[in-house]
């Protein structure tokens, strides 16, 4: 019997009878943890893989391939295998923690337009005094509003690409946005 004071061995000897299947025990338990730390590496590897192949398949379709249609001449080419390729412009979305940075800007510049002040609904940027109203009469009402800024995703990438093709500059690395040309296969 174990003594309770002390910690005890569950896998110490105690017969041989009980020595087989304590051996057994530990060989199932030990072979179920190699299998799962194997999973982990590959998974580890698959995860590293993915990372590798998207970087790729960026560097085809933000540089590559809108690269090789340019200097071809053409905008759009159908493959051999029927595939049609074209490109677009696109700009990506500003990200959070530059949010405050990049709005500021677009308010001074004249494009505060484009920013929404939200409360349950879309309010324009200078509209703070109605948002307010509205938020006023929630909070009467028992509820906790919180209000908001953001650009749509497709109001600013329209935005950007109008500014951009008139020649007006827009701080976009500054932001942290990705902007140019992708390739789009259909």
């Amino acid at each position: 019997m174990p003594d309770t004071t002390e910690d005890y061995d569950f896998f110490a000897d105690d017969s041989p009878e009980e020595s087989s299947s304590t051996e057994a025990f530990k060989n199932k338990v030990t072979a179920l943890v190699r299998e799962v730390r194997a999973i982990d590496d590959k998974l580890g590897e698959l995860a590293q893989r993915s990372k590798e192949l998207n970087t790729r398949k960026m560097e085809l379709e933000t540089k590559e391939i809108p690269n090789a249609l340019t200097e071809a001449g053409v905008s759009e080419f159908t493959t051999l295998e029927g595939l049609k390729v074209s490109t677009k412009f696109v700009v990506g979305a500003i990200p959070a923690e530059r949010k405050t940075e990049a709005y500021e800007w677009l308010d001074s510049h004249g494009h505060g337009s484009i920013i929404k002040r939200s409360v349950e609904v879309s309010f324009d940027k200078n509209s703070e005094a109605a948002a307010e109203t509205a938020a006023k009469t929630m909070r009467e009402l028992g509820l906790n509003p919180k209000t908001s800024l953001n650009i749509h995703a497709q109001t600013f990438m329209s935005f950007a690409r109008d500014q951009i093709q008139n020649g007006k500059i827009l701080p976009l690395d500054k932001w942290g946005c990705f902007y140019g040309t992708k390739a789009v296969i259909k």
